[in-house]
């Protein structure tokens, strides 16, 4: 920056004097380089006192700043106005000294300008680095925390059920559930909660959630997969749909005698201007790329209150969901939750269809 700031001073210096007035003798030419070089060393004393300045009040640093290109125009003046001397005889040269310190003064002025604008836009830099990082550290924190969550309420409800069947001597049952349980934890920990998997995978894991349940339901508990080839290969938050399945087994299978089913439904499908009346969150917009449809509906009766937020009971599982899913994607996600009639719900999630990172 010092040698492309001097070399085209001095570039401007013999087209706009030497050239425009004719005047590009040797010496003329070679004072235009030489004053260039002098400037060049007296910046880099200048370039030291700013550094050494640059932890003190404002103030402070606009005065020494001020007080030092004086004293460095000064000198460059009077260096370059020997060297000329030493060059080119004139005998009224020091009679001008006036205009040659003006110049001096605005060139040294512009070099401080250019000086503190880079090592503000540096300072800009490192600043704007830091906020990302911290915001990516949150971010990661935040994903970590909600996914989390999810362990400790699935596994009070397991371990519930299987210190019921304990009770009631069902040791083969217990002992499966517990072999089951301990191979949807490995996934669990296995996964990491901040990079996501395909839909596939996601299901492989729901299927090792339903064993686990269908020891405790049995018949009472169907399930369907109706997933696209397509739609396998989606990536999406680990664990996202499982809430989803806990719900509804907890509210439409387990509070009916006759038990009910659950139908997971998966599509990618073009992104279309959507008119949602239901319960939602999310900011609509005229879609230009593939989406990733996932719905599930079971059969049991619906929310109790208009949105999941006010609801008590499914509310949990379903915030959780959303937070992630806001993390994820900005707005760029559709959340709705839709009661049947006479009896069901659905819920569809809508985020971008990516396949690779």
């Amino acid at each position: 920056m010092q040698f492309m700031f001097w070399f085209g001073l001095s570039v401007i210096s013999f087209l706009s004097l030497s050239l425009w007035y004719a005047t590009a003798d040797w010496g003329q030419t070679l004072h235009t380089l030489l004053q260039s070089i002098e400037g060049l060393i007296l910046s880099i004393v200048l370039h030291y006192v700013f550094i050494n300045i640059w932890e003190k009040p404002l103030l402070c640093r606009i005065f020494i700043s001020l007080v030092s290109v004086i004293f460095i125009a000064t000198a460059w003046t009077l260096i370059r106005m020997l060297t000329f001397t030493m060059l080119i005889d004139s005998d009224d040269l020091w009679g001008q000294f006036g205009g040659w310190y003006f110049s001096s003064i605005f060139v040294f002025l512009c070099w401080s300008a250019l000086h503190y604008s880079i090592n503000y836009y540096q300072l800009l830099q490192v600043e704007h680095r830091r906020t990302l990082t911290a915001e990516n550290l949150a971010k990661e924190s935040q994903l970590k925390m909600l996914r989390y969550q999810l362990n400790p309420h699935f596994l009070f409800n397991t371990l519930n059920t299987i210190s019921a069947l304990i009770q009631i001597d069902e040791t083969k049952k217990s002992q499966e559930m517990l072999q089951k349980l301990s191979k949807f934890l490995r996934f669990s920990l296995d996964s990491d909660p901040i990079k996501p998997i395909t839909l596939e995978q996601e299901i492989n894991a729901l299927k090792l959630y339903l064993d686990i349940e269908k020891i405790r339901f049995d018949d009472r508990l169907t399930m369907y997969f109706d997933v696209q080839e397509d739609a396998k290969m989606a990536l999406l938050p680990s664990l996202l749909l499982q809430p989803l399945l806990e719900n509804s087994i907890k509210y439409a299978i387990a509070e009916a005698e006759s038990g009910g089913h659950i139908t997971l439904c998966a599509k990618v499908e073009p992104e279309t201007t959507h008119d949602i009346k239901e319960t939602q969150t999310t900011n609509n917009k005229k879609q230009t790329h593939r989406k990733l449809n996932i719905q599930v509906t079971d059969s049991g009766p619906g929310m109790k209150t208009h949105t999941y937020n006010d609801d008590q009971h499914r509310g949990v599982g379903l915030r959780n969901i959303v937070e992630r899913l806001e993390v994820h994607y900005k707005n760029q996600y559709n959340f709705v939750v839709t009661n049947l009639t006479p009896q069901g719900l659905t819920i569809r999630i809508t985020i971008p269809y990516i396949t690779h990172l």
